[in-house]
């Protein structure tokens, strides 16, 4: 209910390889079984992670219903993930990434550098959120990473990066096409820009 459509494919590959090792009665699963199973699949830590909160989502779901006693998810072992340290570009790097991207993901880059926007989060938006007057851009909660509302500012660097594309373009989606092309342009502009790819 309310969910994101980037959200729900992920849910759906993830709970099919779960439900499909668990040929029990859901109020059957135990603590113990779970931790087995993911014990033995040996992910990576984010996977793992991504993992508990989807099996954990799937219990809360089967509790409200009734369908079990409790959460089994809520006994496993926590995942430990160790962060990295933050990248961040050169202006230089910036400038090449900018003078290589497409005309169509060029907004996408200037978006991301200088106004601080995530990636998904750029994905989502629409032209109409971008205020070139008030200069600032409106995040919707359909769009943030924390599902709230926000204000982000405009600096005159973006501004002018964005007006590179023309008025009449300015409609609907700032990136008009899917995900995974949204991820093959970006390692296609670092590429050409000879740039590292940096996370976010």
């Amino acid at each position: 209910n309310g969910s994101s459509p980037r959200y729900l494919p992920p849910l759906r590959s993830r709970l099919a390889r779960f439900a499909a090792d668990f040929q029990k009665d859901v109020g059957n699963v135990t603590t113990a079984d779970v931790q087995t199973w993911l014990d033995g699949k040996h992910f990576k830590p984010h996977n793992l992670k991504s993992f508990v909160t989807m099996i954990h989502t799937l219990f809360d779901y089967c509790q409200s219903r009734g369908y079990c006693d409790g959460n089994p998810a809520q006994g496993l072992r926590r995942v430990k993930i160790k962060g990295g340290s933050v990248e961040i570009y050169t202006a230089g790097e910036i400038a090449r990434l900018l003078s290589a991207a497409s005309p169509d993901f060029r907004p996408c880059i200037a978006l991301g550098a200088f106004a601080g926007l995530r990636s998904a989060e750029i994905e989502r938006l629409e032209w109409s959120d971008i205020d070139f007057e008030q200069r600032h851009v409106v995040i919707g909660a359909h769009a943030s990473k924390t599902a709230t509302r926000r204000i982000v500012p405009l600096s005159d660097n973006a501004a002018q990066w964005l007006a590179l594309t023309p008025a009449a373009q300015r409609t609907g989606s700032v990136w008009k096409r899917k995900h995974d092309q949204f991820h093959n342009a970006q390692q296609d502009t670092a590429a050409a820009a000879k740039v590292k790819w940096k996370s976010n």
